[in-house]
């Protein structure tokens, strides 16, 4: 998937790969080298005309700012300047809903590994955490003046959001919305 300037989100199709050798077993984290020499069982060769457009979604009214498929494979969010998350069914491309409550453009969409949560960051300065299960919203005051970044934990028990003015990182509890951690240390944005 990608965003246009345009306010749309193109879907290609992209042609099966061969599998990837399996991975090499590393040592200590920030190690330079590999602890096994063992060399790629295989080389991936290209297949023949790998890309081709399939769809082309449409409904933002802005420039779309970030794009992220639901773990499950079966929703595409859309972060766009004009305030708002799209969210389209992948499959067949249709609009399921449109997700409203920033004041200002949203940056950035991150769906939880659990695929039950949605969370986006906006030029408001706030997170919004949408509950697929239950159709809650909590908003998540950043204390800066925008955020551009969401990412949740690979257990979804938190989310964290890259700020700008003052530059720091915030954590949040992903289903309470209790502050755990604010980062600090960033010097430019």
């Amino acid at each position: 998937t990608g965003g246009d300037d345009d306010g749309t989100v193109k879907l290609w199709h992209v042609a099966p790969q061969p599998p990837l050798p399996p991975p090499l077993a590393w040592g200590a984290l920030g190690s330079a080298s590999p602890t096994t020499s063992a060399a790629p069982t295989q080389t991936l060769a290209p297949t023949a005309a790998p890309w081709g457009l399939a769809r082309t979604l449409t409904g933002p009214t802005g420039v779309v700012t970030s794009v992220a498929f639901s773990p499950d494979g079966s929703a595409i969010a859309a972060a766009s300047d004009d305030n708002k998350v799209y969210v389209y069914h992948a499959e067949s491309g249709a609009l399921n809903r449109v997700l409203t409550g920033h004041t200002g453009a949203v940056r950035s969409v991150a769906f939880s590994p659990d695929n039950h949560l949605l969370a986006s960051g906006s030029d408001d300065g706030t997170v919004r955490v949408y509950d697929q299960r239950t159709g809650n919203v909590l908003t998540l005051p950043s204390g800066a003046n925008y955020v551009r970044s969401v990412a949740f934990s690979p257990d979804s028990a938190r989310l964290a959001a890259g700020t700008g003015i003052p530059n720091t990182v915030k954590v949040w509890d992903a289903t309470s919305g209790a502050e755990l951690h604010t980062l600090t240390g960033h010097t430019s944005y």
